[in-house]
């Protein structure tokens, strides 16, 4: 059975200055820490690729990035 694979999804802590416009955009991925730094609850698979992006594009300090997860199911090699 063939899985989706997860995007990998980061806020840079160091640039999140908790606007929490992230978590409006993307609700039920992102939560703030008890100092209001924005973090990702979970990998959100392909198909909430639409939320992450406007969380992305919303996001004042451009503290949110996307890269494809691994696939653990990929055999790499000839």
């Amino acid at each position: 059975m063939a899985t989706s694979s997860a995007l990998s999804v980061r806020v840079d802590p160091h640039r999140c200055e908790g606007h929490g416009l992230c978590l409006l955009e993307a609700p039920g991925f992102f939560d703030l820490t008890a100092d209001e730094t924005a973090f990702c609850t979970t990998d959100p698979g392909p198909d909430h690729l639409i939320a992450i992006q406007a969380a992305v594009a919303a996001c004042p300090r451009q503290a949110i990035t996307i890269t494809d997860a691994p696939d653990p199911n990929r055999e790499d090699g000839p």
